[in-house]
């Protein structure tokens, strides 16, 4: 088979930028959310599906421009017992956007309002029966063979790594807890400054 080149980690950003300020932030994904709607909609003479696909869409652009949480001891306790607990430390200067897609979660991360992070939880439902190391295997698939692996002692495979320059990509096993993984994009250099006090 005909070797093909892998997809940049970057790809993930889709018009965002590491350091883009969650205002602006709000407006790409807002953007990037009703082009999916356009997108599905298109040559779709059923007036009912198009009018109910659009208030889909725009009910999850309002969802999300209202979704920033700007971290602190007193508002995150219930994400700090989330999929994304270890992704944040309270009164650090951290806040999250949340956007709903179809078959999955996305969290954008901000330290100090510049974009650094975004989580992407998929529905466990859309995951079905595939396991971590399939996932894994998937993801090598579009990006390459990983950096690095990690297993704890007793053989259980917890985390796959992708490096791209300034860009790292975090599989985590989370099917013991929630039946799905955490996929996390990050600029590097930042999250290994947070990534301490994280854990």
């Amino acid at each position: 088979a005909k070797s093909q080149s892998k997809a940049s980690l970057k790809t993930v950003l889709a018009g965002l930028s590491w350091g883009m300020p969650s205002e602006k932030a709000k407006t790409v994904i807002a953007d990037k959310i009703m082009n999916d709607f356009r997108a599905k909609s298109e040559g779709n003479s059923d007036l009912s599906y198009v009018d109910n696909l659009r208030k889909q869409h725009t009910d999850r652009v309002e969802k999300m421009q209202k979704s920033l949480i700007h971290f602190t001891k007193d508002n995150s306790a219930s994400m700090g017992v989330s999929i994304i607990g270890e992704e944040f430390m309270p009164d650090a200067g951290e806040s999250v956007l949340i956007s709903r897609e179809d078959n999955a979660t996305k969290y954008y991360f901000f330290k100090d309002d510049k974009l650094y992070k975004i989580g992407i939880v998929y529905d466990s439902s859309y995951l079905g029966p595939v396991a971590f190391d399939t996932f894994c295997a998937t993801t090598a698939s579009k990006y390459g063979k990983p950096t690095k692996e990690f297993w704890d002692d007793d053989g259980n495979f917890l985390e796959s790594i992708w490096s791209e320059g300034d860009t790292k990509l975090t599989v985590k096993n989370k099917y013991a807890s929630y039946s799905t993984v955490l996929m996390v994009y990050a600029l590097d250099a930042t999250e290994k400054s947070l990534s301490a006090k994280h854990k």
